[in-house]
């Protein structure tokens, strides 16, 4: 979040991992619930959000 602050992005495209059969990436599994996923989803949105309605 705090890069995400200090970059200051424009735009972003905001992806929930999740690991799919048959590719290297679900060695990593999936430490992480689907609800931590989405509350840091929404506060990433948020801050997005806030800097479109700043026209910042």
């Amino acid at each position: 979040v705090d890069i995400f602050q200090k970059v200051k992005y424009n735009e972003a495209y905001l992806n929930k991992y999740s690991p799919r059969p048959g590719t290297v990436a679900i060695k990593l599994g999936d430490p992480i619930s689907w609800e931590e996923k989405k509350r840091r989803e929404k506060i990433l949105r948020e801050i997005l959000q806030k800097k479109y309605n700043s026209n910042e």
